[in-house]
């Protein structure tokens, strides 16, 4: 488990509240054909921001394609 970051207030939006989330995302994808096994996995463990949470979560969908 990663450690909460210390946030800079003075680097926050000033027109809303701004939040981290924690976040474990696993994803996992695995391809056999015949004898041939192919695997990918992507792994992102950390506090977040919505926005890149987001970034994160579009490539993760890449890798289970």
């Amino acid at each position: 488990m990663s450690k909460v970051p210390v946030l800079n207030a003075n680097k926050a939006p000033e027109s809303e509240p701004f939040y981290v989330m924690e976040c474990t995302l696993i994803v996992e994808r695995t391809e056999t054909m015949g004898s041939l096994t192919t695997e990918r996995r992507a792994e992102l463990d950390g506090y977040l921001i919505k926005e890149v949470l987001e970034s994160a979560l579009a490539m993760m969908r890449e890798v289970v394609k």
